[in-house]
């Protein structure tokens, strides 16, 4: 009977639908932090040869995709490769690897500026081991950030150099908006506290 020092995971009751499985691997810990962050709950023992797990059963494909990923050796191929090549081309051969999970073209991606190309490569790396849907969130909040960024610019460039014959209409401030009706929420809440103890 194999012994499983190490535990990890959520509790076993958090986990409603739950599905058992037990397998040989040398790579728990790997398959471990690519189940947290997909956001997975699990419960797992495991040593260093083999694992038992605990997961919500509507996640049984993407588990099963994170431990075949884990088992296969193909990270530790990439990471060799990564090693192997110069910086930052290294990172940036994965280009069409993550053209093809965003759904588009290496081109459009290699119009982004290179910081953002890197961040992408990296965090497709990091990311490697978790689920298609992980890798997408994780990947598409570095294109939301930076596009945001682009707005910002373009917001600014249009204040710097308005322009005219056009009519704009007054943005409002949301901020300002947002405070006005947490004082007004957080005085009806006093209120009601006051009257229930009077």
């Amino acid at each position: 009977m194999t012994e499983f020092p190490n535990v990890s995971g959520v509790e076993v009751s958090a986990i409603k639908n739950r599905e058992f499985q037990q397998f040989e691997t040398a790579k728990a810990k790997e398959i471990l932090t690519a189940l947290e962050k997909s956001n997975i709950p699990f419960f797992a023992k495991y040593s260093g040869s083999a694992m038992v797990l605990v997961f919500d059963k509507s996640y049984r494909q993407e588990v099963e995709n994170i431990v075949k990923k884990s088992n296969s050796g193909d990270y530790e191929i990439l990471f060799r490769e990564l090693k192997m090549q110069k910086f930052p081309d290294n990172y940036l051969n994965l280009l069409p690897e993550i053209a093809e999970i965003l759904h588009t073209t290496v081109g459009t991606l290699q119009a982004r500026p290179q910081e953002i190309q890197i961040a992408l490569c990296k965090t497709f790396v990091d990311f490697w081991l978790c689920d298609t849907a992980t890798i997408q969130r994780e990947l598409d909040k570095i294109i939301t950030v930076n596009g945001r960024a682009l707005q910002d610019i373009q917001e600014h460039e249009m204040k710097k150099f308005p322009l005219k014959n056009v009519d704009v209409q007054p943005k409002i401030d949301l901020y300002a908006e947002y405070r006005k009706r947490a004082k007004i929420a957080k005085r009806q809440i006093e209120e009601i506290e006051r009257r229930k103890r009077l």
